[in-house]
């Protein structure tokens, strides 16, 4: 995965917005086959929420979100596939409970490995960790 070009994400939005209904559907239905758990929370749960203070904003969360997948689709391909591990999450908690930890300010810690935790921390984001 790479940081998208100002062209690419053009394209890939374009691409998102001239699905029409039926691929719609289908992107939708491989989502949630590759990522049910992502797909209820996404789709499920967040726009339940949203709604309770506004509809139209619900709506445009689910647009937004349904954009996000195409345009990820068109640069990187299919979503990856869910595994069911239940101690990912937990993992990947523990792989960054430290740069967490760098963030705090209220945490005693040497400023230098403090700066070098948080380099790393937004270095794993940018690579989509």
């Amino acid at each position: 995965m790479h940081e998208l070009t100002e062209r690419e994400l053009y394209q890939a939005l374009e691409y998102a917005k001239s699905i029409d209904e039926e691929n719609g559907k289908k992107i939708m239905s491989q989502f949630e086959t590759d990522q049910p758990m992502l797909f209820q929370t996404i789709f499920g749960i967040f726009p339940t929420i949203i709604a309770e203070q506004n509809q139209d904003m619900a709506h445009l969360f689910m647009d937004l979100c349904f954009e996000v997948i195409c345009v990820y689709q068109k640069a990187f391909g299919d979503t990856p596939k869910f595994i069911d591990d239940p101690t990912w999450m937990e993992r990947q908690a523990i792989l960054l409970d430290t740069e967490f930890q760098s963030l705090m300010q209220n945490q005693a810690m040497d400023g230098t490995i403090r700066k070098k935790l948080q380099d790393r921390f937004v270095r794993h984001n940018r690579l989509g960790w």
